[in-house]
């Protein structure tokens, strides 16, 4: 049994430290959280709104974020809720153009 560690009991402190537990340094420190871009958030809330409109904003949101994540720009945060806002005002816009044929076919469409 020579050259074995004894077993220590449940609960007691370990008597070397072993490197793989030590904390390590992260080598790249996460870059600070910037603003949330406002427009991301209106077209959002467009599209919950039923509004068509809400695509067109988020592209435009979408493109603020990119080109804020340049070097020296605020580093907006929104990509989410810019992308949900695109997806919802497409969505809302293919709703209107079927009920609105379904409204014209229901009328008697062309007469």
């Amino acid at each position: 049994m020579s050259g074995e560690q004894p077993e220590r009991p449940i609960g007691a402190a370990p008597t070397e430290a072993d490197p793989a537990d030590l904390p390590r340094p992260d080598p790249d420190p996460p870059a600070p959280r910037g603003p949330l871009n406002a427009l991301a958030v209106v077209s959002v809330a467009l599209g919950v709104l039923l509004s068509p409109v809400a695509a067109v904003f988020g592209h435009i949101a979408l493109g603020q974020i990119t080109r804020s994540r340049r070097p020296g720009g605020r580093n907006e945060r929104g990509r989410r809720v810019a992308g949900t806002a695109i997806a919802l005002g497409w969505l809302w816009l293919v709703g209107y153009l079927i009920g609105g044929a379904a409204v014209w076919v229901a009328l008697g469409g062309i007469a």
